[in-house]
């Protein structure tokens, strides 16, 4: 199994810095080939409204892609290529079929296609983003994303929540995107996202965290490993998206919340418990957990970060505006601050930047760099968003972000003084 602190780049997406939410399957949050800003002050370059904004990725050419959805019940989802300056609008897909809709994902795979999978509906695009083909997803119910396996082929299930039947894991043909196999039934609910490790599937269900492994030559899926539940606690709730990295799975807990309710993660958690960051090594060591602000309420919506070489994970409690970094090795807390971020977080390996949000109820969203190492902000900025941000933001070349929320799209820039 190839885990590690290794990037080497996914041999079907594009090579692109950022060809997909979360970099890639591992869901690392590592951009490829991006030098860190070494940012002493950042400056708001731009700012755009763009009500449910999802995502933005960049092609293996550096064109900015946003993944968008009208505002509605019934409205549609497109993709659309921002200026890197301006964040106007360049061009657009046509209007894409949604159905039940929950934030979905796109990657643009290594022969320049992208793929789009957001509430029921896949879609394939040409680069020119004209549509090659779409199909309906058999659950009446959102799907909330794909990962691109080993063999290049597309991993997604639907959104369900614990009240509702178990989720249902479809495998897709990249070009057609017609099952390679039939859907396999999951042993229960599942609201996070999936993540992949070659053609390992990690799923983190309502209760419990399953391995599935898709195997290429059989054509069959079933378990790569005994599932573990970490759901044992009546005060805690469902855990969100995995990653793997650093020879072990990672993923938090508390992940029930009210966002809806304010568009903000703060003082919105349901669960009556502290939230969790767990472990589970993938050597067959016992899996361990650290409460991570112990704090009644806590509340995430997204996965945690690794830092392999410096020997650290951070882990946050959106709901009462905490983040705290843990030694991979024991999770003993290095430190502690308060920040209230929601989004995918963003590391720079080479210069310990991590690339995060932080709410206020008034101002609402700044965009913030913080030495990984210490905790220390180094730069912070303003970016016009009234929503926080709980969804995909991504690197730029020119030591720039770019900040997506459900409001708003901002190019932010990093200085030197």
């Amino acid at each position: 199994m190839d885990i590690g602190v290794s990037l080497s780049r996914h041999p079907h997406l594009a090579a692109s810095p950022w060809p997909a939410e979360d970099g890639g399957p591992r869901r690392q949050q590592r951009p490829h080939s991006i030098v860190g800003p070494q940012a002493a002050r950042a400056e708001l370059a731009a700012s755009r409204l763009a009500p449910l904004s999802i995502m933005a990725l960049l092609t293996s050419d550096e064109r900015v892609l946003v993944l968008r959805k009208g505002v509605g019940p019934d409205e549609p989802s497109w993709v659309e290529e921002i200026d890197p300056d301006s964040l106007e609008e360049r061009q657009r897909s046509i209007d894409l079929a949604v159905g039940p809709f929950w934030p979905g994902g796109m990657a643009v795979l290594a022969d320049g296609a992208i793929v789009v999978v957001q509430g029921r509906w896949a879609h394939r695009l040409r680069p020119d983003l004209t549509v090659e083909r779409s199909r309906e997803l058999p659950v009446d119910a959102p799907y909330n994303s794909f990962v691109v396996l080993d063999d290049g082929l597309l991993a997604t299930k639907d959104l369900q929540r614990p009240d509702g039947p178990p989720s249902t894991l479809s495998i897709l043909d990249p070009l057609t995107l017609d099952d390679r196999v039939e859907p396999y039934a999951l042993s229960e609910p599942c609201v996070a996202r999936l993540a992949a490790d070659g053609n390992e599937i990690v799923v983190v269900g309502t209760t419990g965290l399953h391995r599935i492994h898709w195997d290429p030559t059989s054509g069959q899926l079933g378990p790569a490993a005994p599932s573990f539940t970490y759901l044992d606690d009546a005060e805690r709730s469902f855990g969100w998206d995995p990653l793997v990295d650093a020879g072990a799975i990672w993923w938090m807990d508390g992940g029930d919340h009210t966002f809806a309710a304010g568009m903000t993660m703060l003082g919105n958690g349901v669960a009556s418990g502290a939230n969790r960051l767990w472990k589970l090594p993938l050597d067959g060591a016992p899996p361990a957990w650290v409460e991570i602000s112990g704090q009644p309420g806590g509340a995430v919506t997204n996965p945690p970060i690794v830092d392999p070489e410096r020997g650290l994970v951070i882990a946050y409690d959106s709901a009462n505006g905490v983040a705290a970094a843990f030694d991979i090795a024991d999770l003993t807390m290095r430190w502690r601050i308060e920040l209230a971020t929601a989004q995918h977080l963003v590391l720079y390996a080479d210069t310990g930047e991590l690339v995060a949000d932080d709410h206020d109820p008034e101002l609402g969203d700044s965009l913030v760099v913080i030495d990984v190492a210490t905790g220390t902000v180094r730069a912070r900025v303003v970016v016009d968003s009234p929503a926080q941000s709980v969804v995909f933001g991504a690197p730029g070349t020119r030591r720039d972000f770019y900040f997506v929320s459900l409001s708003t799209i901002a190019r932010v820039t990093f200085h030197d003084t």
